[in-house]
């Protein structure tokens, strides 16, 4: 697979790095030479932005693919115990997928389809986490 990536920082949005789990399956598999079906895979969130997510996985999908994620959010300084913990599932286009090491890619997920709640509580959650730096 060839890799367009320049290593030239391209973000318009701030990221954070964080450490998640993400269970995603593959909603429209573009040239891609695996069968997933309905499986759900697992996969490790490395940074998130209100725009997207850099995920560790075993699959390496080409870019275009459209993937479903799923992932729960944790906002430990959210002032209200209600808005602490949140699942959020977004739909993203696999924009780059780099080679780490054998068996292991990085994904470049930009958001397709979020909501604005789900968009404002990753916001809030960045926010939070560049404070406590």
């Amino acid at each position: 697979m060839e890799n367009k990536y320049s290593g030239e920082e391209r973000r318009r949005f701030q990221r954070v790095n964080v450490s998640f789990i993400v269970v995603y399956k593959v909603n429209q598999p573009v040239q891609v030479s695996m069968m997933l079906g309905n499986k759900e895979v697992h996969a490790i969130m490395s940074n998130l932005s209100i725009n997207g997510m850099s995920i560790l996985t075993n699959y390496n999908l080409p870019a275009a693919t459209i993937i479903s994620s799923k992932f729960i959010l944790l906002n430990e300084k959210a002032p209200k115990i209600m808005d602490r913990v949140k699942a959020i599932e977004v739909k993203g286009e696999v924009r780059y997928s780099r080679f780490i090491k054998e068996l292991a890619y990085q994904l470049g997920i930009h958001f397709t389809d979020i909501t604005d709640s789900d968009r404002s509580f990753i916001g809030e959650f960045i926010k939070r986490a560049e404070e406590t730096r």
